[in-house]
């Protein structure tokens, strides 16, 4: 299990280390690791070589993973930003977002379990959005199982639902990022497999207003 992170955010400098919620997006995530069924040992910060992270790293005994200039610098090539694939001696890797404040340390179990017990060689993060959706020429791109009469409601109880990327959690083959496949290859059902969270959880902190909304509703549903 992984968790990228780095100091040099082009959006949003230092996300990952500043005061969040009485600690920061990274010393989050790791506790939610920690309280985990996922065996801690496993566990990577694949982090750049910034004091502050090899600090954290440091501070909660975490096997740590020093990303060379290049992969932090190149946002192009999934071989440079998970440069690990090849050097670290594992078959299968998760991927864990440090971005998601809101995800529950019980839906990290709920998805290594659905990835171990699927057939599918990746998963991918996902959260089920049941509304109209259509394509320029004003398609609706989605089916309808209700009646004509429904449709012209715009009754989203009976539209089939789409799924967005949750941004979250992610699985996949280390020797698949060779090839420049990650989670897999999106072109037949279960490849990747989808993972279905809840939205809310899948809350993506990139930029100032997000990290200050993430951290009000991370006080409001966490603090208890």
């Amino acid at each position: 299990l992984i968790v990228q992170a780095r100091e040099n955010s082009s959006r949003l400098p230092n996300k990952m280390t500043n005061p969040f919620a009485g600690s920061s997006l990274i010393e989050k995530t790791i506790e939610k690791v920690k309280n985990s069924d996922f065996p801690f040992e496993n566990f990577y910060l694949s982090i750049g070589n910034q004091k502050k992270l090899i600090d954290i790293a440091q501070k909660h005994n975490v096997k740590k993973y020093l990303r060379s200039d290049r992969s932090i610098q190149d946002d192009s090539s999934v071989q440079e930003i998970f440069e690990w694939h090849d050097k670290l001696n594992y078959i299968y890797y998760i991927l864990l977002s440090a971005t998601c404040p809101l995800v529950k340390t019980s839906t990290i179990n709920d998805f290594i379990s659905s990835f171990i017990n699927s057939n599918s060689n990746g998963s991918f993060s996902v959260f089920e959005k049941k509304h109209f959706v259509y394509d320029i020429n004003h398609k609706m791109l989605n089916n309808y199982l209700g009646s004509e009469k429904e449709l012209a409601s715009f009754d989203t109880k009976k539209i089939e639902p789409m799924y967005e990327a949750a941004a979250c959690l992610y699985a996949g083959k280390m020797k698949d990022i060779g090839n420049n496949i990650i989670y897999g290859t999106f072109k037949t059902q279960d490849d990747p497999s989808f993972f279905i969270m809840d939205e809310l959880e899948s809350f993506d902190v990139d930029y100032q207003w997000q990290f200050e909304v993430g951290e009000k509703l991370y006080n409001q549903f966490f603090s208890k």
